[in-house]
């Protein structure tokens, strides 16, 4: 047996006599609640890696989420590896059941190494001296609160960290686990506001009929812009992986997903099967694509990069990062905001980025037989996209009738009278039906 395992397990024989002497408690219900590491702030919730052991807090009850508290007393503390092997323990101490349950909130979150004693210690006496280092490659270790000095599974309640180990009690031992990944990220929500255009022409009138002269006619165009229509909601960032490892850990098969609530799909920009070298990072682009209006507006978007067991110094793990948004916050990128309306007689009426009135009058001259009838187009063009509308007039001008008519005057000049008198005649009357039949009403 190596020598340094056989001289831990004399002197576990000490700490095995002060279990003892703390009694195994009756069979009691499976306990209620939850426990979690935090920090010395103690706010942070399953924080879960620290950069030394002293740095690791233990809390538990409402305080993480929706989870319910452990019921009201005092509780025993150990820590362990994964597998179950005792590290430290609060039993045997002046104090072995250190923590306490008020109304189901902890009286105060607790730091581990204060209120634990070094497995590796034994006895007689067991003072405050934390806890041994883990020999789990992934520098794991594992906390448990309990209502029993056995700590049954149905009596406790645990919750796992990783904390840097300092040197290997238990050989044998794997080399000292690589940190995790660490993920941040950036989110930028945009969404796109498109406008609908309508126009509408109008005239004061549509016919004018005189004799001689010139018609006025004035001309009314509106352009209406409606409220706009969103659409096109989006995320965009990029996603930063780092490997804060200094050397020998480099990051194999690493997958990079990003996720938020809602009606929303998200996809990562060559998010498959990285590689992250030591001291390194990889920075991928994401887009979370909406279906429809996102409600709540604000939210929180998520990264998480996951790999596997890559080597005896990296275990398989997860790492994940978060970055808020407000919809409501920015700007819509606008569709169609402003038009030029233009006229096929007054050429460019102006640029509109709201509703507009435009105005003009044309003058047209009255000709001198019949009627004229004159169409005129308005048109709008929007400003980005080219989408265009029009409206149509069409005005009529009318001169007297051309009827062949001539004045009495015409009729008694030589003129008129060489008509008539050489025209034919029947039974000594005037006929002047051949020269009128080239006017109306006789054609």
């Amino acid at each position: 047996m190596n020598k340094e395992r056989c001289t831990f397990w004399f002197r576990g024989l000490g700490l095995l006599a002060a279990l003892m002497v703390a009694g195994i408690a009756m069979a009691q219900p499976p306990v209620s609640g939850a426990v979690f590491t935090t920090d010395s702030t103690c706010t942070g919730v399953d924080l879960n890696i620290y950069q030394s052991k002293d740095d690791v807090y233990l809390n538990g009850g409402p305080h993480h989420g929706s989870s319910a508290g452990l019921p009201d007393g005092y509780y025993y503390v150990q820590v362990t590896e994964p597998n179950g092997f005792v590290l430290g323990t609060s039993v045997g101490t002046a104090n072995p059941t250190p923590v306490h349950v008020t109304n189901g909130v902890f009286d105060q979150c607790y730091q581990l190494s204060s209120i634990l004693h070094r497995a590796s210690d034994g006895g007689p006496t067991f003072p405050i001296n934390g806890y041994d280092d883990t020999s789990n490659p992934g520098g794991v270790y594992k906390v448990w609160v309990s209502n029993v000095s056995t700590f049954d599974n149905d009596s406790s309640k645990t919750d796992n960290f990783k904390a840097p180990t300092t040197a290997c009690l238990h050989p044998p031992c794997q080399p000292q686990g690589c940190q995790d990944l660490t993920v941040s990220k950036t989110a930028t929500p945009s969404f796109k506001r498109a406008y609908t255009w309508k126009i509408a022409k109008s005239v004061d009138k549509t016919r004018v009929e005189q004799v001689g002269g010139s018609a006025t006619f004035n001309y009314t165009i509106d352009v209406t812009k409606d409220s706009g229509t969103d659409s096109d909601w989006k995320v965009t960032g990029t996603i930063t992986v780092t490997n804060p490892n200094a050397e020998l850990c480099s990051f194999t098969g690493v997958d990079v997903t990003d996720f938020v609530g809602g009606n929303a799909a998200c996809t990562v920009t060559s998010g498959t099967g990285q590689t992250i070298q030591p001291n390194g990072h990889i920075d991928l682009s994401y887009t979370c694509i909406y279906t429809s209006q996102p409600t709540p507006a604000s939210d929180t978007n998520t990264a998480e990069a996951n790999w596997p067991d890559n080597s005896p110094t990296i275990v398989a793990g997860f790492a994940d990062g978060t970055a808020a948004f407000d919809f409501g916050a920015v700007s819509p990128t606008l569709v169609g905001d402003s038009v030029t309306v233009t006229d096929s007689y007054a050429g460019t009426l102006g640029t509109a980025s709201s509703s507009t009135t435009f105005t003009y009058a044309r003058t047209i001259p009255v000709p001198q037989f019949g009627c004229q009838s004159y169409d005129n187009t308005a048109t709008f063009k929007t400003n980005d996209t080219g989408t265009t509308g029009s409206a149509s007039r069409t005005v009529t001008v009318c001169g007297p009738a051309r009827t062949g008519a001539l004045t009495m005057g015409f009729w008694q000049n030589k003129n008129g009278q060489s008509i008539i008198s050489g025209g034919a005649s029947v039974s000594g009357v005037c006929k002047s039906g051949t020269w009128l039949r080239q006017y109306a009403p006789f054609q």
